[in-house]
């Protein structure tokens, strides 16, 4: 089944005319209310003047000598009728139209208003009993014929309903279009949004005569295209480095295998290139390895386990590892230090076994690079520190970006394997362990500073 999507235009325009039916329901009960009260009043002060006035007028004088005054005060009016009756309820005096009453008895309390239909005719009507000097007690009945007041009613009802309806369509379809007149802006902010693909996730979407509610969408649209922007480079970035990386030795590979295909080879050329072919292979298992760590670290996929950490000691066994590496150079490592933490060893052997690879090549030769441990409250701070030549201030915002190398010198040759992404792994490690390094260098040192959360 086709499900219809909801449209915000119409979800204005149905709140627009749902509020102008409960302006309009609210209006016709005060206006209705109003006039009720009007009529009521109107007719209350008619009956309740022609009565008091009546029974003055023949509590003195016998119906005969008040016919006159009677007769005058109700008038040739066409809805208004006077009855008098004596006690055994018999009519000896009726002015005015022969309008049908109920018996006394059916009337409200004397003196007020009451209601009555006959046929088709509505009736108001008011008694009031009083003793007078000729006739004894002597019951007054004044009745209006209210049925032009029904009419008006009625007629007012369908006046305003049709009014009201013309209304509340023309103001539905005039919300509607002011609606969409209005919601302009989203459509075209959806438009830009929808004309940026992968070739052009650098624009952003204008906020310049966009209104105030929609410019914190575009800040957090414009937010995410840059994150996109920022993840696609570097997906680009790391397949292209390396398809690059993966492409050298696989073709160095292939050729000594075609070479050695060609024809009858010694043990030793063997030998010679299963040697090659397991370098090539350790060296691209090592980038495959680290690539997949910045890629978890960047995405904050990276399992993060803690234990408690006795860093000096962990510091050492890395130191051990990388101690052929600083023989080479004649370079000795000491740690400095003792702290007690829970992190995840794994990922401190890492940044600590990075750095220190870095610092051994880059120092001078019978120099001593040092790590430094330190801790407070909140954090734990891991200071590696060579003396070597200074990297520059224009490089070192960029050292830690992959594949760069500062032009400072070339690391002297030794056996390790470098693919260029050592301090690049470090970084997205730490960035994922909530923590931040930073880098001081000048003539006298250069110092990689990592501060970790407890």
């Amino acid at each position: 089944m086709l499900k219809l999507q909801p449209s915000l235009t119409a979800n204005i325009a149905s709140l627009f005319a749902i509020s102008i039916i409960v302006i309009i329901i609210t209006t016709a009960k005060v206006v209705f209310s109003y006039t009720y009260e009007y009529i009521d009043k109107h007719d209350q002060d008619a009956l309740s003047s022609k009565l008091v006035s009546t029974l003055s007028i023949i509590e003195n004088l016998s119906v005969e000598e008040a016919t006159l005054f009677l007769d005058t005060l109700i008038g040739n009016t066409d809805d208004l009728a006077l009855y008098l009756l004596n006690e055994e309820e018999t009519e000896i005096y009726h002015k005015g139209p022969h309008y049908p009453y109920p018996s006394i008895q059916v009337f409200a309390s004397d003196g007020l208003i009451t209601d009555w239909k006959d046929g088709t005719n509505y009736y108001r009507g008011i008694t009031l009993s009083q003793k007078t000097t000729y006739h004894g007690l002597l019951t007054a009945i004044i009745i209006m014929d209210t049925s032009k007041h029904q009419f008006f009613i009625t007629e007012l009802t369908h006046s305003l309903f049709k009014v009201f309806t013309i209304a509340l369509i023309s103001l539905t379809v005039i919300g509607y279009w002011i609606s969409w007149r209005g919601l302009k802006p989203v459509r075209k902010l959806g438009k830009d949004a929808n004309s940026i693909n992968v070739t052009s996730l650098s624009t952003r979407l204008s906020n310049d005569k966009a209104p105030v509610e929609l410019q914190p969408l575009i800040a957090a649209l414009n937010n995410m295209l840059s994150r996109l922007e920022s993840s696609f480079n570097k997906l680009s970035f790391f397949s292209t480095n390396l398809a690059h990386e993966l492409r050298t030795p696989l073709s160095s590979m292939t050729l000594h295998n075609q070479i050695m295909l060609t024809g009858e080879r010694t043990p030793q050329d063997y030998r010679e290139t299963l040697t090659s072919n397991l370098e090539e292979l350790e060296y691209l298992s090592k980038t495959i390895t680290d690539m997949l760590l910045i890629a978890k670290a960047e995405s904050n996929q990276l399992a993060i386990k803690t234990e408690q950490i006795n860093l000096n000691k962990l510091s050492q066994k890395v130191s051990e590892y990388y101690q052929l590496l600083a023989d080479q150079k004649s370079v000795s490592i000491s740690v400095i230090g003792q702290v007690t933490c829970l992190s995840d060893s794994g990922l401190l052997r890492q940044i600590i076994g990075n750095l220190l690879s870095n610092a051994i090549c880059y120092a001078n030769q019978e120099s001593t690079v040092k790590i430094i441990l330190t801790e407070n409250k909140s954090s734990i701070q891991i200071a590696v520190l060579n003396h070597g030549a200074p990297i520059p201030q224009a490089e070192q915002s960029m050292i830690f970006e992959w594949k760069y190398q500062s032009k400072v010198h070339t690391p002297s040759n030794t056996n390790e394997i470098h693919i260029g992404v050592g301090l690049t792994i470090v970084r997205s490690i730490v960035n994922a362990m909530k923590g931040h390094i930073t880098l001081h260098s000048n003539n006298k040192a250069t110092i990689f500073f990592v501060k970790l959360p407890k």
